[in-house]
């Protein structure tokens, strides 16, 4: 991944939360049982995902097995379309706070533009999954 790559935004982003505290699930791990997926990763995931109007459990699911820059962040993991589907289900409060932090440091930073972005909710433009 180059140097100044938002994936690289978001691997650091994460790798600096306190996912405890926040309220993430699985955050250590047992010594017996299946190893549960880091929240750390899924998170990466999520936010790659968001970033890249990618919202269906399923489409992130194939755009981790096929874009690399998914796969850089995710460190080789490919969990299902229904550990991810779970993983928001169980992480919804989490996630909006995180996503919060998210906003207000890419503001912070001025990573946003003054654009305005409009969209019409009567037809999805997501319809096969692919990036725009």
């Amino acid at each position: 991944m180059p140097e100044d790559h938002i994936c690289r935004v978001i691997y650091a982003f994460t790798e600096q939360l306190d996912m405890a505290s926040l309220g993430y699930k699985y955050i250590e791990r047992k010594p017996i049982g299946c190893c549960s997926y880091d929240p750390r990763m899924m998170l990466n995931l999520y936010i790659y995902g968001y970033l890249q109007w990618v919202y269906s459990s399923r489409c992130l699911r194939d755009e981790m097995l096929r874009n690399i820059e998914v796969m850089w962040p995710m460190e080789g993991l490919e969990p299902d379309d229904k550990t991810i589907c779970n993983f928001r289900k169980e992480s919804t409060k989490s996630l909006r706070e995180t996503f919060r932090i998210f906003v207000m440091m890419c503001w912070k930073l001025g990573l946003y533009g003054e654009g305005l972005i409009a969209i019409n909710s009567a037809r999805s433009s997501l319809k096969n999954c692919t990036l725009a």
